[in-house]
């Protein structure tokens, strides 16, 4: 009987150092210098995305962790955008 209380202990304690992390937005692109030219990290419905001091270029595509909340069944992204040229880019999100 004791063995199996220790087994189940041990069991118990390598399951309480795993800690499931939170999803996290994904992005088509690598996190480029502050001075290049894009778009900077964002926010939306209570996400982070993005490295702060970082920008995104042109093009690049940020996928959140949750569903779009207009359509259901959709992931919620958003799209570095120029949207005239030699304006500042700017994250385009539809919906």
């Amino acid at each position: 009987m004791k063995l199996i209380a220790l087994a189940f202990a041990l069991v118990l304690a390598a399951c309480g150092d795993e800690t499931e992390s939170e999803p996290q937005p994904t992005f088509t692109c690598s996190p480029q210098p502050a001075t290049a030219r894009g778009c900077g990290p964002m926010t939306a419905y209570g996400y982070t995305a993005g490295e702060p001091g970082m920008k995104y270029p042109v093009g690049c595509t940020v996928f959140f962790p949750f569903d779009h909340p207009f359509y259901p069944g959709t992931s919620y992204s958003c799209t570095c955008e120029e949207l005239s040229p030699g304006g500042e880019p700017v994250w385009g999100c539809p919906g």
